[in-house]
C-alpha cells in the first residue's frame, strides 16, 4: 500500500505572520497524524509553490512515501484555488517522480457547516456570516447557501452586500441585537477592522471569534486529509 504524505497550502504573503500561521498549522497537524505533513505558501516566497512541493517531495520520498496529497487551506474557490494552484501542481508533477493528488479546498469539507453552527449562541436571532467574498458567481452562491443553512444573512468584506448594508437591514427589521460570525481562517488585522466598523452602532453587536482556532483547524485538516485518502481507495 502506498504511503501518503500531506502537503498543506496556504495563501501566503510577505508578512511574517503568514509564514508563522502555516508553520504552526503544519506542526499541530503533524502532531495529530502518523503521516508526514509539510506545507507551502502560494505567494510571497522566493521559491515558487511548485519548487516548494518538489523539495518536500524529496523529503517524503526519502522516508518511503510514494504519494503526496495536496490540501488547499482555503475556504472559498477563487482564482488561486481554481487556476493558480492546479498550475503549480502540474509543474511540480512534471519534475517529481512522486504522485501528486490535489484535493478540493479545505472549505469544502463536509464537517465545516456543523462546526459553524456550534459557534453561534443558541439564543441568537439576528445572525450575519461575514466572508471575504468573491466575484465568482458559484462561490457567492455557495456562501449564500451556507449562510441560509446557518439561518444567517451573508455579508462580504470586499464585495456587496457589505457588512454595513446587512446590519442596517437587520436594524430596519427591528433587531436590536446582532451576532456576527467571521468566516476567515486567520485574522491578519481584519478582526480589528471589523470591530472598528461595528463600534459606530448604538445597538448590541456581538463579534464572535474566528471559528478556526489553531488546535481545531489542525484536527479538521487531518480528518479531511484522511477522508480524501479513503475516497481515493
Amino acid at each position: 500500500m502506498n504511503k501518503v504524505s500531506y502537503f498543506l497550502v496556504t495563501h501566503g504573503s510577505r508578512n511574517p505572520s503568514a509564514v508563522e500561521f502555516l508553520h504552526n498549522l503544519v506542526k499541530l497537524a503533524q502532531a495529530k497524524s502518523e503521516n508526514l505533513v509539510g506545507g507551502g505558501l502560494l505567494e510571497g516566497q522566493e521559491l515558487s509553490l511548485s519548487q516548494q512541493l518538489v523539495n518536500f517531495g524529496k523529503v517524503a520520498q526519502a522516508q518511503g512515501y510514494a504519494e503526496i496529497l495536496i490540501l488547499p487551506i482555503f475556504l472559498l474557490a477563487g482564482v488561486h484555488v481554481c487556476d493558480d494552484l492546479p498550475e503549480q501542481v502540474a509543474i511540480a508533477q512534471k519534475i517529481s517522480e512522486l504522485k501528486f493528488k490535489l484535493a478540493d479546498r479545505f472549505g469544502a469539507y463536509s464537517q465545516i457547516p456543523q462546526l459553524l453552527k456550534t459557534k453561534f449562541p443558541q439564543d441568537a436571532t439576528a445572525k450575519i456570516l461575514l466572508a471575504h467574498g468573491s466575484r465568482l458567481s458559484e462561490t457567492t452562491k455557495y456562501l449564500e447557501n451556507l449562510a441560509q443553512n446557518l439561518d444567517a444573512m451573508p455579508a462580504y468584506w470586499s464585495i456587496a452586500p457589505s457588512l454595513e448594508t446587512q446590519i442596517e437591514q437587520l436594524i430596519n427589521l427591528g433587531h436590536s441585537e446582532i451576532t456576527i460570525l467571521p468566516y476567515f481562517l486567520a485574522s491578519g488585522g481584519i478582526m480589528e477592522a471589523i470591530a472598528n466598523k461595528i463600534s459606530n452602532y448604538s445597538i448590541s453587536i456581538q463579534l464572535l471569534e474566528l471559528p478556526f482556532q489553531a488546535e481545531a483547524i489542525a484536527k479538521l485538516v487531518i480528518n479531511y486529509a484522511q477522508s480524501c485518502t479513503l475516497e481515493e481507495k
